[in-house]
């Protein structure tokens, strides 16, 4: 996680959808202390439509977001926006929007050396690439689409790319797929082209949602929406071998949302149980426990850099709170909180 300040910028849902009474503005921000785990009033930022993630550049002097909509400006499929940010006063501005090419987009990634953005299409079941040239978003080099369906017939009737993390040691783009039960592993050429390298296949009917990488990059878990679980998958040389499946949470059945890791532990954010689980990973990969959180429907999180805290998004609820996070329990305290309308990403800046 690249802090480059003590701001957190919040992506919030602006319009009913299926699975949210979107209410929100478009992007915010809140302050957070991380001393003392303060949360200040939100504050908006820029008015679109469902930016429901955000990435950040190392500099913190660009924001892309990913606008979850079927159309945008007339085009059909989703959309990425580019923002510049002033570092000091938080302020964007708009820099330039391109169409994604597939419906609803809901994830987008810097890539590593920052010479592209990558966005995943949830309902498109694709991926778009986009060149970033000196703070120029470039028409989209590629589109890369999905094809299949999983056992799951209401939710795997087709591809759904639902997250793309770039790959801290090589630099690759790794895309979860729910519809196909899959981690598809991409190279992009400095062109833009994309080259597949390896495709992981998970257990079938888990609906794969977000990965997290440890720090080292040996390794990352990836969560399976559909049916409540966490797997481990380890860096084998050059490709990637899937290891242990252990339950997302305790107690219930859960509909994993975010994953972290944060040293030896992943957390997990857990809707339909309304819990973040914490995973030990330094000896057994194991569930540790399960802490309620204020809210329903918790998504986006971010643990503090230090791991002394845990930054909890509950979309349904319209909270943003921050607990003190107990490592060896899992135990989460209250120590603050923000009220705004339909919460869904949450990125340090």
């Amino acid at each position: 996680m690249g802090a480059h300040s003590n701001d957190i910028l919040i992506g919030s849902y602006t319009e009913r959808m299926p699975h949210v009474d979107g209410r929100g503005y478009g992007i915010s921000h809140v302050a957070f202390d991380p001393a003392t785990g303060e949360l200040g009033d939100v504050k908006p930022l820029a008015a679109t439509i469902n930016p429901s993630y955000l990435a950040v550049n190392r500099a913190g002097t660009l924001v892309a977001a990913a606008l979850e909509v079927g159309e945008y400006d007339g085009v059909a499929g989703g959309a990425v926006a580019l923002y510049r940010r002033d570092p000091a006063s938080g302020a964007l501005t708009l820099l330039a929007t391109q169409s994604t090419g597939g419906a609803d987009a809901c994830h987008v990634a810097f890539a590593a050396d920052e010479s592209f953005v990558v966005a995943a299409n949830y309902s498109g079941g694709s991926i778009a690439v986009f060149p970033l040239d000196d703070s120029v978003l470039g028409a989209r080099s590629a589109l890369v689409q999905h094809a299949g369906s999983g056992p799951n017939s209401d939710r795997q009737e087709g591809p759904h790319a639902h997250q793309v993390v770039v790959d801290p040691v090589t630099g690759n783009v790794l895309v979860a797929d729910l519809g196909l039960d899959a981690v598809f592993v991409y190279a992009v050429s400095a062109g833009g082209a994309v080259v597949e390298r390896q495709r992981l296949a998970l257990n079938p009917g888990s609906g794969p949602r977000h990965l997290a990488f440890a720090e080292d990059g040996g390794e990352f878990v990836v969560v399976g929406e559909l049916d409540g679980t966490v797997t481990r998958v380890r860096r084998a040389d050059d490709a990637f071998v899937v290891g242990e499946t252990v339950r997302a949470a305790v107690v219930g059945t859960s509909q994993p949302a975010a994953v972290r890791f944060s040293g030896d532990r992943v957390l997990v954010a857990n809707r339909g149980v309304d819990v973040v689980s914490t995973l030990g990973v330094a000896d057994d990969f194991a569930l540790i426990a399960d802490a309620p959180v204020a809210g329903r429907t918790p998504r986006e999180f971010i643990v503090s850099a230090d791991g002394r805290f845990v930054i909890v998004a509950s979309q349904d609820d319209d909270l943003i709170v921050s607990y003190a996070y107990d490592r060896e329990t899992g135990a989460l305290a209250e120590v603050s909180r923000a009220v705004t309308e339909s919460p869904v990403a949450l990125v340090l800046a």
